[in-house]
């Protein structure tokens, strides 16, 4: 596909107007206290650190302090609840994370860095620090703003998914030293905080790795279901316009967050920034991701089965059917008329399973986008299927997988051009830390770096926004929608990435 190809398959041809000329100023104190916190963080992930029993022990003395101390105590009544988890409160976190500095210091100083102590009091001071930055009158972002892209991530880690605690250790490096199924709940009362950035373009502007204070905790402390999601989107919606705000983006990526959140973009009330779902970009490298893993085995595609009939995997299912036409697929959710609403959408193109066990039981190849745990009892082998797990968390147990003779993959790409190469972060789940990517995350970055191509080319200002709105995707995805986003991944090197899943490469027999 040529480079205009692009552009010809969303709107027909463009006529060509100025470029835009970006210029900014030197960077603001919070600026410079962020950047102090980064490096601070980067010289603390490089001093040696207490492990194995040592770690054990530390951890459970902070576990018993935690609680003597009743630090991480809930509010009993539900609205003190319903505070707590919307609420950005510096005095909060300070009563939590600079208490755990203070306590570290006091009783384990001579087995903790004092790096990563510094590094975390920091990181309290930088992150409210430039969340409560405001632009001055005449313009609503910051002078120093730099940004092309966001991409806005909730926190993965919760009582019931301690395995994801790791994530936050490179960032808040105190934490190292909480047992995993709390350090969740050390971080609420944070604001949105810049986890990490991307390498800058050719004009300087880079894009951000948002953390968006969504906590999965909610979903037990918190009865009503109204409220949970009334937090959740307006912690979404201060994490898009902080990126906004402080880097001035103008292309956000939501793929992290479920569609029901924000209703596909629809919810976001900054009408400064072009939304995106990222449902492109995981579709289009589920595909490559499951042509990598066929291709690794020395096998041809034979079956197909999708599992979680939800909004983002009845779209893939219908994409992966009209790519595969020729190969049967079957589907599966819990809910029976969500998968019978998609069979009668394709006629005679799907099949229902029977079960979940049964789908991934006689599948070639199974897709997950479901939001729960797979219980693999109920199967008693698997002969060489090749599970895509696209949920975060993940869906599916490698080693269960693997013991009854299958292989799980992550669907992660990795960016051969560096339009989205993060500093150095990697979710504690990547093997790349820096060119690994999710797709949806590369889906916001190609965008970003499409509109700047555009721009390279003289095209109206105006007009490369009406084009990026054209590409990004506010509703359920469907193949046409892929088509682009595959071309805009071939034009910016996004490929899929060597086989993979929580950090560790999957090995064929």
């Amino acid at each position: 596909m040529s480079a205009l190809s692009v552009e010809q398959a969303i709107h027909g041809s463009y006529q060509c107007g100025p470029a835009l000329e970006l210029a900014y100023s030197e960077g603001s104190v919070s600026r410079k206290l962020h950047e102090g916190y980064v490096d601070l963080r980067s010289q603390a992930a490089l001093e040696p650190k207490p492990a194995g029993q040592e770690l054990e022990n530390i951890q459970a003395d902070v576990s018993a302090w935690l609680e003597q101390e009743k630090i991480l105590e809930l509010p009993a009544d539900q609205e003190s609840r319903i505070k707590y988890y919307s609420t950005f409160d510096e005095a909060v976190v300070r009563g939590k994370v600079i208490a755990l500095v203070d306590y570290l210091r006091r009783n384990h100083g001579h087995q903790i860095s004092s790096i990563e102590l510094d590094a975390t009091e920091k990181f309290v001071e930088a992150a409210f620090a430039m969340y409560s930055d405001e632009p001055s009158a005449d313009t609503n972002v910051m002078d120093d703003a730099d940004g092309s892209f966001a991409f806005v991530v909730p926190a993965r880690m919760s009582r019931n998914d301690s395995e994801y605690g790791e994530e936050v250790e490179p960032v808040i490096p105190a934490l190292r030293y909480v047992p995993k199924e709390l350090r969740a709940q050390m971080m609420v009362g944070l604001p949105p905080f810049v986890i990490d950035t991307y390498k800058p373009d050719e004009n300087g502007r880079h894009g951000v790795l948002v953390l968006a204070p969504v906590f999965g905790d909610m979903a037990e402390d918190i009865e009503s279901t109204s409220a949970k999601m009334g937090i959740a989107q307006a912690n979404v919606n201060a994490a898009v316009n902080f990126a906004h705000r402080r880097y001035g983006v103008e292309v956000v990526g939501l793929g992290a967050t479920l569609p029901s959140l924000t209703l596909y973009g629809k919810k976001i009330t900054n009408k400064n920034v072009i939304t995106t779902t990222g449902h492109g970009g995981t579709a289009q490298l589920i595909a490559q991701t499951m042509e990598a893993g066929l291709q690794a085995r020395g096998v041809e595609l034979q079956s197909i089965g999708v599992l979680g009939m939800g909004a983002i995997g009845a779209s893939v299912a219908e994409v992966i059917a009209d790519r595969y036409s020729e190969i049967p697929v079957s589907i599966y959710d819990t809910s029976a008329s969500k998968a019978a609403k998609v069979a009668e959408r394709n006629p005679g193109r799907f099949s229902v399973a029977e079960s979940d066990s049964k789908l991934v039981a006689e599948n070639q190849v199974v897709i997950s986008a479901i939001t729960s745990r797979f219980d693999t009892a109920g199967i008693a082998e698997l002969n060489g299927t090749i599970v895509i797990d696209d949920a975060q968390p993940a869906s599916f147990d490698p080693q269960a997988v693997e013991a009854l003779g299958g292989t799980v993959q992550w669907v992660i790409g990795r960016d051969a051009q560096g339009i989205a190469t993060r500093t150095g972060y990697d979710y504690a789940t990547m093997l790349d830390p820096h060119t690994d990517v999710f797709g949806c995350e590369a889906e916001a970055a190609s965008i970003a770096a499409y509109m700047n191509d555009l721009r390279g080319r003289g095209m109206d200002e105006k007009l490369v926004h009406r084009i990026a709105e054209k590409v990004a995707i506010r509703s359920a995805v469907d193949a046409s929608k892929v088509r682009i986003i595959s071309a805009l991944f071939k034009k910016f090197g996004i490929i899929a990435s060597e086989p993979q899943a929580f950090g560790r490469p999957v090995v064929f027999e």
